[in-house]
């Protein structure tokens, strides 16, 4: 019985691990991925700075960005 129990409790610790590890590889593929979207201009906040500016500019009076 106990060599039963050793080897599922082996099983467990290894799905366990191999589940981190996979989370922690998908992690690392966003960061990267955000990071080339920052560095590209196409990061999800650029946008919304940009409308921002253009409405503090139209307020202004001064001509609409492009």
């Amino acid at each position: 019985m106990g060599k039963v129990l050793e080897k599922q409790e082996e099983k467990r610790n290894s799905e366990k691990t191999d589940r981190t590890l996979r989370d922690a590889k998908q992690m690392r593929k966003q960061q990267v991925k955000r990071r080339k979207e920052e560095i590209s201009g196409q990061g999800a906040h650029r946008g919304l700075r940009l409308r921002e500016e253009t409405r503090r500019d139209n307020r202004d009076g001064s001509e609409e960005r492009k």
